[in-house]
Order: C-alpha cells, then structure tokens, then sequence
C-alpha cells in the first residue's frame, strides 16, 4: 500500500518531465525584425480599413464619405479601395463599419487576419531564432485517491486533499505505516506530500542560434511553434494599449479515455503533437510500467497570450498556459495491498512565459 500510496503522490512531479527535439540554429536578429515589423504592417493595414488619406486612423468625417459614396452623392476616388466589407461593393454597411472603426468600437481587421498575425509573429521565433527567458510553472492543483477492494478498517478513506491535508492523514496513521515501512520510507511519503503541491518552477536563458533554442519552446516541432488552424481555437481577443498589441487565443476542452485513447508514451510524441493542444504546447508522456493504467485524460483551459511591439513588431513575451486531469487506475496484488485496486485523479497546471530578446 505504501508503494501505490506513493506513486500517486510522485505522480505529479514526474509529470513535469518534458521530451524535447533539439535543433542548432543561427542567429537572425535583423531578418526577424524585419520579417516581425512587415507582418504588423499589414495587420496595421488591415485594421484600419476605412482610412482614405493614409495617416494610419479612420475618421467620423471619413465614415461619412463612406456613405455619401454609397448613396451616390460622392464619386469614389480611382485607386482608393471604400470596400471594408469586402463583398465587391461601396454600401451602407461599408460606412456603418467605418463609423464604427472611427469611434473605437471595432478594428478593420477581422479574428481570422488576427490569428494569423498571432500564428505568423510565434513563428517567427523559430524561423529567425531570437533568444529568450524562460520560466517554467507546473503546479499539482489537486490530487484525489479513492480505493476499491481494500480491507474493512478505517486505514483508506477516500482522499480529495491538499498537501496539508495528504500531511494529516500520514501522521494520523503513522503507526499503522511503521508497521509496513521503515522509518526513512515513511518519513520520505512525508516529504513528498509535502511538495507535491508546490510550484516547481524552472528558469532559463536561451541563446540565439543555441542547441537550446529549439528544446525550451513550445512545440516540440522544429519549424513551427503555433500549427493551430483558426477552426481549431475557441476565442481569439484583441487589444491595443501603451504600443502593445496583446493577442490572447483561447482552446477548448478535450477528454480522451479508452473509446479515443490518449497518446501517453514516449514513441508517441508525434501523435501527441497532432493533438490541437499538442500543436501549441508540449504534452505530458505518461509511460506505463509503474503498475497503473491511463483511463482519462482531459486537456482544458488552454491560452496563449502574446504581447508585441505595436510599431517594431518585436515579440515583448508570450504566456502559455494549459491544465491537464489523468485517472489512473492503480491495481496491485501483492501481499501488503491485498488486492486493492486505486483510481487516482491529478489535476497539473502549466504556465510558460518566455520574455523574448531580440537585438
């Protein structure tokens, strides 16, 4: 029982163990801030449909040419492009948008154009290979043990605890645990329910062009660090504020059990890439041989926020955060457990934030 006790208390930590491609690169500062400073050109240009003398804002007065070209009081000026709808014509809804877009109501660009700035500047971190900070968060939020099949004494309750809570149950049956493990066993459980629950956090500088730069951000692949496509994200928000451009993508929920199998295994990392979570964000591998089998695994609150340079282009940071659930059944028959059979249920949630430095 101590063993399977204490594999559900470890299993947390040894979740937080990533498996990673490695990949040397040159350093290209200046292609990227050329490369970063177009895309925002053209975002920029996207946004600001409806400004007809160039000067990077839309207008109430512009919003009005809209309509007295729609209601053909005006005539359009050759060249200049009145269709922010894009439907082939100059109608009141071309002037409604620009009126809106004078009045801060709305941006010019829409979620899809967006989206591809946001997948285009993370890419861009591979393509040209700026360095970065990066500090790594992963925090066991709850651990829930409930057994099956054990014996009629009130040794296994069923467990929803906290590390405070996993801490009392270990001393209120200390002396049933000595009975079976030594003093060094015991007092290690101790240990490890303590920490479990803690922050294991990990901070790095990787260099330009370094064998590291390709190891320490998301995904794994070696090109591409977004390979979302637009239909596989639930919410795309943006804002412009103090010369930032801060783009958060939202994901939804995905469950896999044994009807749509998680790919848990080291020889499965391509598999898991092609996860829509695994196209954004490194995925835990869970290999068996420690006497559990994978029943569920739930993928869910998934976001990326990413802050750029508004006039450069140049990424500022990117937060990447995601939280993954796994049951896991834990069957033991030797002669300590009985026979038990455990359900186990981990809830880990990541939070990666990478500071870019780009010279």
């Amino acid at each position: 029982m101590k063993r399977v006790l204490s594999i559900s208390l470890a299993v947390c930590l040894f979740m937080t163990a990533f498996s990673f491609n490695v990949f040397a690169a040159d350093s290209s500062a200046e292609a990227n801030a050329n490369l970063t400073k177009e895309y925002t050109e053209i975002l920029l240009s996207q946004m600001n449909r409806g400004d007809l003398d160039g000067d990077n804002k839309v207008t109430v007065e512009e919003a009005s040419k809209y309509l007295r070209i729609a209601a053909r009081l005006d005539e359009p000026v050759a060249g200049v492009n009145y269709d922010i709808t894009g439907d082939g014509r100059v109608t009141t809804e071309d002037a409604r948008r620009a009126l809106r877009i004078a009045s801060g109501l709305e941006i010019g660009a829409t979620d899809e154009e967006i989206f591809e700035y946001f997948t285009n500047e993370l890419n861009s971190v591979k393509i040209t290979f700026p360095g970065f900070n990066r500090t790594v968060t992963g925090t066991c939020t709850d651990a829930r043990i409930s057994v099956s099949g054990a014996p009629k004494i009130p040794l296994f309750p069923d467990i929803n605890a906290n590390n405070e809570e996993c801490v009392s149950y270990y001393k209120r049956t200390e002396r049933v645990w000595k009975l079976v493990a030594s003093d060094e066993e015991y007092n290690n459980m101790l240990e490890e329910a303590k920490a479990v629950y803690e922050p294991n956090i990990k901070t790095k500088k990787v260099e330009a062009g370094s064998k590291s730069h390709y190891t320490y951000f998301p995904v794994m692949s070696l090109s591409n660090t977004c390979r979302l496509s637009f239909d596989e994200i639930k919410d795309i928000s943006f804002k412009s504020q103090n010369g930032k451009f801060i783009i958060t993508v939202t994901m939804g929920s995905y469950t896999y059990d044994e009807k749509n199998p998680y790919p848990a295994t080291t020889y499965e990392d391509v598999e898991r890439q092609n996860l829509p979570y695994g196209k954004i964000f490194n995925l835990p591998e869970f290999n068996d041989g420690s006497g559990y089998e994978m029943e569920k695994v739930v993928l869910d609150n998934g976001k990326v926020t990413l802050e750029v340079d508004s006039t450069t282009g140049e990424i500022i940071n990117v937060d990447f955060f995601y939280r993954y659930t796994t049951t896991m059944e834990v069957v033991s028959n030797d002669a300590e457990t009985s026979g038990m059979v455990m359900k186990m249920k981990n809830v880990v949630e990541y939070d990666e934030n990478y500071a870019m430095l780009v010279k």
